[in-house]
């Protein structure tokens, strides 16, 4: 084979393999240890706002719009940190830059000895590690490891905001927490918006179809009852404390959204896509899940890694027939005559006390 056909060749069988292998691993390491490595990003995060805190008090920094955790991917092979950057308004003008660390050692940790088992594989076909094509495949792999911290972060948020640390720093009216590349392509975690909303203009946006500019989209704490939002891409959007009974949310793409104690009874949800959303402590009695969708397809872009969360939520005659969940947690949820398929009795780790309180369906 020449060149082109060996790199092409290694890169399929060889190295996609071996990264699917352990992004596998680090899937089963985040599940049984996610409490452990969120309260360890906590604890950086508290030292990250009191910096801020101290800095503001002198005089040195303004209230704060952007939090950044950098991802720099070179040094990432051998430095498991991100670099945080906290600043006002004018961003990279503000004269007084504030920079701490984010160890990520908890992920990270594997990459060397992944890295080095690829350089031994790819030098066994003749190939030189030090090619642009070998690195290539290797920043790739940082990229996927990446995505695990996203999950982590996206996950802790709700966390993070109550924090006293957090609630002490002067903020702009929004605040966006974002993880990705240093001046180039960043995810928001978290949208914290402090000011007014025009609740009027939020409904016409969502009940409009194929709308633009709702995802990722800050939605808390508003009154929006009844609220029509069909069809629409709604992907990271959070209605933390929101209103929204009798509201439908039928076939929308709801994947990482956030609806942590919002108040949303007889809302309907059919067919909706909602990898990764987090409805932790809400009221969600008399709700419909039929036919929703928990899966993600599984590739390197997007893992879906940290489930469904209905921890806490009251479900209390809420619908799930023929939902395909994939992994949800209803941890401490009310269960009470909610409505499921007995053929997926077995699929999620019901209590005793909710499996009895369950309305099984054939």
């Amino acid at each position: 084979m020449n060149n082109k056909n060996i790199v092409q060749y290694f890169y399929e069988h060889q190295f996609l393999p071996a990264l699917d292998q352990k992004m596998t691993a680090i899937e089963e390491e985040l599940q049984h240890h996610q409490e452990q490595w969120i309260n360890q990003f906590l604890e950086t995060f508290k030292r990250i706002c009191l910096r801020i805190r101290e800095m503001q008090e002198s005089d040195k920094k303004g209230p704060i719009s952007l939090i950044h955790f950098c991802l720099l991917r070179r040094s990432m092979m051998d430095h498991s940190c991100y670099f945080i950057e906290a600043y006002s308004e004018r961003w990279y003008e503000n004269s007084a830059p504030l920079f701490e660390e984010y160890d990520a050692a908890w992920l990270y940790h594997s990459l060397p000895a992944f890295i080095q088992e690829m350089t031994e594989s790819y030098e066994g076909f003749g190939e030189s590690a030090k090619s642009t094509e070998f690195e290539a495949m290797m920043l790739k792999a940082v990229g996927c490891y990446h995505l695990f911290a996203v999950a982590l972060l996206r996950a802790a948020m709700p966390e993070a905001i109550l924090l006293e640390e957090y609630k002490s720093i002067k903020r702009e009216l929004a605040l966006r927490i974002s993880i990705g590349e240093y001046t180039d392509l960043s995810e928001d975690v978290l949208v914290d918006y402090q000011g007014l909303q025009d609740v009027k203009e939020i409904r016409r946006r969502l009940e409009e179809s194929k709308a633009s500019s709702i995802a990722y989209g800050c939605y808390r704490n508003l009154m929006l009852p009844r609220v029509r939002a069909e069809s629409n891409d709604l992907r990271y959007a959070d209605f933390s404390g929101s209103h929204l009974q009798g509201s439908r949310f039928q076939r929308c793409d709801l994947m990482g959204t956030r609806w942590n104690g919002c108040l949303a009874p007889e809302s309907d949800f059919r067919y909706s896509s909602l990898p990764e959303a987090d409805f932790r402590h809400a009221d969600l009695r008399g709700a419909v899940f039929d036919y929703v969708s928990g899966h993600e397809p599984r590739d390197h872009r997007r893992t879906g890694v940290m489930g469904v969360r209905f921890d806490h939520a009251d479900l209390e005659g809420a619908s799930f027939i023929g939902a395909t969940l994939g992994r949800t947690s209803f941890e401490g949820a009310n269960l009470q005559h909610a409505l499921f398929s007995r053929r997926i009795k077995d699929s999620y780790s019901f209590s005793e006390e909710q499996i009895h309180s369950i309305r099984w369906v054939d």
